[in-house]
């Protein structure tokens, strides 16, 4: 599984990461946040184009329902449901191995 976070200059911080799955390659956001959504909103667009150069098929976001409201061409098709069996210190350390960064 290949990782990567975007950085802005506008502080903000996007991460995604590519998977095989049944439906071909799909690039998973992981994580967006950061300050002025208006001037780094823009990251999520370079991210479509990333999955595109990588092979992918599609873009999955895992998020609140809020985000639906500003990413054109999202829909909510799955409820996630989560169960949290190790700390968030250990899901920091995981997502954190091998990860590639960009400065956009």
């Amino acid at each position: 599984m290949a990782r990567l976070v975007h950085l802005c200059r506008s502080r903000a911080c996007c991460g995604s990461c590519l998977i095989d799955s049944d439906l071909g390659k799909v690039c998973v956001i992981t994580l967006c946040a950061g300050r002025a959504m208006k001037r780094w909103l823009k990251l999520v667009d370079r991210i479509e184009a990333y999955a595109r150069d990588e092979g992918c098929g599609r873009v999955h976001i895992f998020g609140r329902k809020g985000w639906l409201r500003v990413l054109e061409g999202y829909e909510a098709r799955h409820v996630v449901m989560d169960k949290l069996l190790v700390s968030v210190a250990m899901l920091t350390m995981f997502f954190f191995c091998s990860i590639r960064f960009e400065v956009v």
